[in-house]
Order: C-alpha cells, then structure tokens, then sequence
C-alpha cells in the first residue's frame, strides 16, 4: 500500500534581522535618545542602536553606551583604532590615527585623532587647525580671512563672515556698517570707492542697503569688472562684474562670487 507523505512548505520569508530600539519621547539629546529599563536616557539598548557610531558599533552593558571590547571593533572608526580602557574607540598615539579621515594626530588629553597642525588640513576652505579640538577650519582669528568682504572670523563655527562687529566692515565694499552679521551702507558717501558702485541700494526686501551701481559708466575703473549687473533677473539691485578673465587683468572671474578676484 502506497503512503502518502505531506511535506510542509518551506518558509521564505527573509529574516529582516535585528531592528533598532525606538525613541524614548522624554529623551531629547540626540545622543542618549533610549531609555534603559530604569528609565534614563541613555545611548543604546542593543548593539544595531550603534551602527556608524565612531565610539564603537557595541552597546556596552552596564552603561548602555556604544563603544567596543576588541581591537578589530574599532578599525573604521574615525576618532581612532585603538579600543580603549574605558570601552570607547578611541587613540593613545599617532599610529592610532593612520587610517582616521579626521587627522592623523591624536589628542592624547582627550584620545581623539584630529589634526596636529595646519599641514594637516588639506581640505578646501578649512586650512586651520585649531589644536584645541583637532578640528580643521576655515579660519581661527580675523588674520585668517583676507578677503575685506568677509573679513570676520566667526567663531566656534571657524568659518569667514561679513562682519562680527563694524570695525569688520571697514574695507568692505558692500558699505562700513554691520548689521545682522552683514556689512551695509547707509549713504552714497559711503560707496565712492566701493568696486561695487558708487550708489547705496536696496539690498534686500527688508530695507537693508549695500553698495551698487546704476549704469555700465560706473563700473569702467571697477576692480570688480565693467558691467553693471544685476544677480538675478528678478532683483533690483545691480553691481559691478566681469563676464570673462580678459576683463579682470592678471585676476580672474569669478562667477561664483560674481566679480573680478586674484588668482
């Protein structure tokens, strides 16, 4: 007598895998967005709760901090490759910075790689480094931001602005005041020699004014360029600009920035 065996079909749903801890609506720290089974905010539950983090991708328990507990968990971190006494990644010397995308010096009072010196900022537009913190930047003093149009250093961001205070605005050519962070005129006596024009302008819709130009006349003796231009088809102020390097003698033009600048 033949038997009939039923077989069970076999279960093709993929596994989806481990998931991450949801958010604990009374943490607001972006760091510590968990909470533990005691009800503090704390930095993870589970290990996938520390995908990418630089500190390490393990949830260290006690603690519920992501952080490491062997060598090999630290490899692609960016603070260092070293996995420290205290269960974080981190750095002890150099040769713990040699892969890290930060800087290649470590910090040895905090145990972070960053840069050392400002040989070690080679990104543009953030060749200081502030040794302080690592950290590469655009500038750490107004000594560091040649440009009289952004002649301010504006600290901690460590980037070049317009203006901090008026004595920033000095040699600005969109005018002597500083308003909201912004150099502005207040006057066509103060835009003679400004490359922008000689003619104080509405700026922008609020009412602030900026130095401009009315006609191409203006702009014959500009450093900026010959042609006065507005930024945009819909904006009512114009300025000073080039079109080609030929029109800014051993500069260039710069259409990003909208003028004549050196090379």
């Amino acid at each position: 007598m033949l038997v009939s065996l039923a077989c069970s079909k076999k279960d093709e749903t993929p596994n989806p895998g481990p998931t991450a801890s949801p958010i604990c609506t009374k943490c607001n720290d972006p760091n510590h967005p968990y909470c533990d089974p005691a009800d503090n905010c704390v930095g993870c539950l589970v290990d996938v709760d520390c995908g990418f983090m630089p500190s390490g991708g393990v949830c260290i328990i006690p603690g519920y901090f992501c952080g490491c507990k062997a060598p090999d968990q630290c490899a692609s971190s960016t603070i260092g490759s070293k996995c420290l006494a205290s269960q974080t990644c981190g750095c002890d010397q150099a040769s713990d910075c040699a892969t890290s995308a930060v800087g290649p010096s470590c910090l040895t009072d905090k145990h972070l790689c960053g840069c050392g010196s400002d040989t070690d900022c080679q990104r543009p537009g953030a060749h200081k480094c502030d040794t302080q913190t690592g950290q590469c930047a655009e500038c750490l003093s107004n000594a560091d931001c040649p440009d009289p149009d952004k002649a301010a250093c504006k600290l901690p961001d460590g980037t070049c602005a317009q203006c901090n205070v008026e004595t920033d605005c000095a040699r600005s050519s969109f005018g002597p005041h500083c308003q909201s962070t912004s150099c502005r005129c207040s006057a066509d006596t103060e835009c003679t020699t400004s490359a922008r024009g000689p003619h104080c302008l509405d700026f922008t819709v609020s009412g602030e004014k900026a130095c401009g130009c009315s006609g191409d006349a203006e702009c014959a003796m500009s450093a900026f360029g010959p042609h006065c231009a507005k930024p945009d088809d819909t904006a009512a102020y114009a300025a000073c600009t080039c079109q080609t390097d030929t029109e800014c003698g051993t500069g260039k033009c710069d259409l990003v920035e909208g003028h004549c600048t050196a090379k």
